[in-house]
């Protein structure tokens, strides 16, 4: 246990009860359950807000514990020590001591400066407001703290070794990141007097130069004015008089100023670090001794004595005895003078108890309460000091003590629960009912399943993305009944247990938890607990939270502000426009016109109305969005940096997705592509630069084709968002295979499996399908390819053979002709006109026609032929269909298809009227 004290004048108790703080997004009710150990928080806050004086309103001491599994008991023993100690000079209705537990929920959060989570562990706020309810004077039970901290530090060695708890002593942190972050956790109440802040500036100075030698550090000195050397009473020592200064500062071993001696400043760094972040321990003896002066003879003399008086000289110089004997006296005078030994029962305590049974029924109020028993006493002024009124306020402040149900028990039931504020008393009840809940629901069934066969590993690694939870902190064990466990500290809770008793959720909240993490088991999805982010990510996202975040918030609010400004001008301009023309109509009455004006008056407001709705709805929303609960804002930090070009955008979105629950995919009608095996990891993807994409929160990335959304990246699953359109499926099969690997599971439609099958197998994508069926359909479709290329091949060289017989069947005609021809053509010739000689010679020879042997005709008067185009001659055009080469009629066409085409020549009635290419998915035909 650690104890810290400080004060202030207000904001403890809506700090205690709504949990806000700069930096913060949680309220308390998510950060922790509140358990009421003593006192009553309603009286704390009427006396902080009514106390006189705009000095120090209350003293706020938390008690800080290393260990998280607490039980309720052992926390209300230490408060009740810790009160014992703290006020030992005070009775039980003199001083208002409010004291609550805080039980995490959250079981981390996020240190700003590193990105790493740091735990947050049970804990009690007491609060002490300044002012003794007896004489109304200043009642501050520590007085100057730095003078009372080794009496404040006895008692932390004591609960520690009482109740076991680990000790700060003993728990050094040796994890800092940073030397920054050793420095600026080095006490700086060490050194006192002149100069105080700039030996604090010179020791940070010096660790974090890595200063190891008297010379280097005079050489430091020297930065910041005169240095000499002197030997005085304390040895050798160097003297800085500080630039524009004429009084020098010692730098020796006064007071403890150990780190400037030669042998401090010529140890290695690290054994500097080492002895500054070293704390000291009593003895027990030492311990022992410390709080009996305390609790005998220093607590009263902080509330007896001034310092400032000239009394307290003459007390100084008085032996141990007579110390004693004054303190007593004091004690004794004090008290009569309030008249507390033998106080009258008269009228006013009356009227002081008729007040307290009033706030007894009420306690919620108890501040209504308490201004109502002031008025009963008179209603004097405060600073008259009536003693009714402080009477009435200490007795609702000390009896409340021994009450033992919940300050707010009053409040409704529904309420209450939401609050869930109780005393320990009330807390034991809760739990009761609690786990009557949990062991009705896990007596088979449901639950009872859950129970017995949820992976605790899956749960903590759940929760740590969802409440903090730091999963290596725990150990996975078993039951005897074969169910997982989980340790923590000397307990093994099974996994309701973990959730109720240590996370100190309601059942509730924990069922769906439970539901939640089991079917993401069953359905096999991989699991792992969030990481810290990289420091290089982290610190981009604080520089992006520190300058763009705020532009972006800014235009985002001045378009907000545009937007209502614009609504509100368009309904006056509306309004005016309206009026004039109702004003110009001469031929409507006086009155008919001073009704529609008004009509017209009514949609103006209405619609200024409507304006400001919109107006405060956009603004909330920008503010949730904005939110930095839980990983909110960094999320929003990660999916902006995904988007970029930036060589960090891919580890960003890794990232991000890192940080997304590890839920089972709920089964809908979607079309998707996933990976065969759940629990292998994705491969990690790079986003598809060539395409439009926005990334959102989640981690998802929708790919925009043609303008329209198409795909859509969830992580685990590719997402067809255009089921219907071939190029997307081809898209969409490549980028799973790029994430997922070569075996891919569809879902959706028969029609998009088929068609999914089907492009991969006519474009040659690499994949395989985890459905039977759909693999076999695969494999029928590549032999049927096969089948299709075979006849292709055969038909090509059909025709290339019967093409080379027709050129040499026509080669020896023309040879013959020739031969027999040439004594009649010498003759012929000789006879010819020029004219027509010239003009036989220029006439082109006739193309061969080509025959595909065993080309057959169509047989189809309605249907449709699908193939590739082999050759088009001068009469035909051969297609390759499944079955057989197909010779259409040329003429059919209005523009031939070219050999290679992929086409759909579709027929009807015996005619050809369309033809579609089946690569380029246009048509043409007659």
């Amino acid at each position: 246990m650690l104890i810290r004290v400080d004060g202030g004048k207000s904001g403890i108790v809506d700090y205690l009860i709504n949990g806000k703080k700069a930096g913060r997004n949680y309220h308390r009710d998510e950060l922790d359950e509140r358990v009421f150990l003593s006192g009553n928080l309603d009286v704390a806050d009427f006396l902080i807000n009514n106390m006189e004086g705009q000095g120090e309103r209350y003293k706020h001491i938390t008690l800080a514990f290393k260990e998280d599994d607490l039980s309720i008991e052992t926390l209300q023993a230490i408060n009740d020590e810790v009160k014992a100690y703290i006020c030992a000079a005070y009775k039980d209705d003199e001083i208002c001591y409010y004291a609550e537990a805080h039980l995490p929920k959250i079981k981390s959060l996020i240190d700003e400066k590193t990105g790493k989570p740091y735990p947050r562990m049970p804990h009690i706020h007491i609060v002490i407001p300044t002012e003794n309810l007896f004489d109304n004077q200043v009642a501050n039970p520590f007085g100057y703290y730095p003078h009372s901290q080794k009496f404040a530090k006895a008692l932390q060695e004591h609960i520690n070794a009482k109740f076991n708890l680990a000790d700060p002593a003993d728990n050094r942190r040796t994890d800092f990141s940073s030397k920054a972050d050793i420095i600026s956790r080095i006490n700086s109440d060490e050194f006192s007097g002149a100069g105080k802040e700039l030996k604090t500036e010179i020791r940070a100075a010096m660790i974090e130069q890595d200063i190891t030698s008297y010379e280097s550090f005079k050489n430091l000195l020297q930065r910041y004015g005169t240095v000499k050397e002197v030997q005085g009473k304390y040895g050798e020592h160097l003297n800085l008089v500080p630039h524009g200064q004429s009084k020098g500062i010692n730098f020796n071993r006064k007071n403890g100023e150990h780190v400037f001696s030669r042998a401090f400043i010529e140890l290695p760094t690290l054994e500097k670090i080492q002895q500054l972040t070293k704390v000291a321990k009593f003895t027990a003896e030492e311990r022992s001794k410390l709080m009996q002066e305390w609790v005998n003879v220093r607590s009263k003399e902080i509330k007896y004595l001034n310092s400032g008086d000239k009394k307290y000289k003459l007390y100084q110089k008085m032996s141990e005895a007579d110390k004693l004997k004054e303190l007593k006296r004091q004690e004794t005078e004090f008290y009569k003078e309030q008249g507390v030994e033998h106080e009258p029962t008269n009228e006013r305590t009356d009227r002081r108890a008729a007040a307290f049974e009033r706030i007894g029924d009420n306690l919620r109020s108890s501040s209504a309460d308490l201004a109502a028993a002031r008025g009963a006493a008179g209603n004097l002024d405060r600073a008259a000091g009536n003693i009714a009124d402080r009477a009435a306020i200490r007795a609702v402040a000390a009896a409340l003590d021994g009450r033992t149900g919940n300050q707010r028990q009053s409040r409704p039931p529904a309420e209450r629960d939401t609050q869930r504020t109780a005393s320990v008393v009330g807390r034991y009840r809760r739990e009761l009912d609690e786990r009557g809940a949990v062991a009705k629901a896990s007596k088979g069934g449901e639950f009872g399943e859950i129970k017995q066969n949820l992976e605790a590993g899956r749960l903590l690694a759940h929760l740590s993305k969802t409440h903090g939870v730091l999963a290596d902190k725990y150990v996975v064990t078993r039951g005897r009944d074969g169910s997982e466990r989980i340790k923590c500290g000397n307990q093994n809770l099974n996994v309701s247990d973990f959730l109720t008793k240590h996370m100190n959720l309601p059942w509730k909240d924990a069922a769906p938890i439970l539901r939640e993490v089991y079917a993401a088991q069953r359905g096999n999805v991989h699991h792992q607990a969030k990481p810290a982010p990289s420091r290089e990510l982290w610190d981009k996202y604080q520089s992006w939270k520190q300058h763009e975040a705020p532009k972006e918030r800014s235009q985002a609010a001045a378009a907000i502000t545009r937007t209502h400004a614009d609504a509100i001008d368009q309904a006056t301009k509306d309004f005016n426009a309206a009026k004039s023309r109702i004003q110009g109509d001469r031929s409507i009455t006086r009155a008919e016109a001073k009704r529609l004006i008004d009509i017209a008056k009514a949609t103006r407001e209405h619609a200024k109305k409507e304006a400001r709705d919109s107006r405060n709805a956009a603004r909330a929303a920008e503010r949730a969005k904005w939110s930095a609960k839980g990983d909110n804002l960094l999320k929003r930090f990660l999916a902006e940096a995904a988007q970029t070009n930036e060589s960090h955008a891919e580890a960003a979105l890794a990232e991000l997705r890192k940080r997304a629950p590890d839920i089972a995919e709920k089964e809908d009608a979607a079309n998707y592509i996933k990976a065969a095996d759940q629990q292998a990891k994705e491969q990690g993807a790079p986003i598809k630069r060539d395409l439009r994409y926005t990334v959102d929160l989640k981690g998802h990335i929708t790919y925009r084709i043609d303008g329209q959304e198409a795909l859509k990246d969830e992580g685990k699953r590719v997402n067809i968002l255009r089921a219907s359109d071939g190029d997307v499926i081809e898209e969409g099969l490549y980028l799973a295979k790029s994430k997922f690997g070569k075996t891919l599971t569809l879902h959706g439609s028969d029609q998009f499996k088929a068609e999914a099958v089907r492009i991969a197998v006519e474009k040659n994508i690499p994949v395989d399908f985890s459905d039977p069926h759909l693999q076999r359909m695969k494999h029928q479709l590549e032999q049927q390819k096969i089948d299709r290329q075979r006849l292709r091949e055969q038909g090509r060289k059909a025709i290339e053979v019967e093409r080379a017989r027709k050129e040499k069947e026509k080669a020896d005609a023309a040879l013959q002709a020739r031969e027999k021809a040439k004594p009649k053509a010498k003759d012929a010739e000789a006879k010819k006109p020029a004219a027509v000689v010239k003009e036989q010679a220029a006439a082109p020879a006739p193309e061969p026609v080509l025959a595909v042997p065993g080309a057959q005709a169509p047989h189809k008067q309605h249907g449709t032929y699908k193939g590739e185009i082999l050759a088009v001659d001068n009469t035909y055009v051969y297609q390759q269909t499944e079955k057989a080469v197909i010779h259409h009629l040329r003429t059919q066409f209005n523009e031939l298809p070219k050999p290679g085409d992929e086409v759909a020549i579709r027929y009807s009635a015996g005619q050809v009227t369309h033809v579609k290419d089946l690569d380029r998915g246009h048509g043409h035909g007659r």
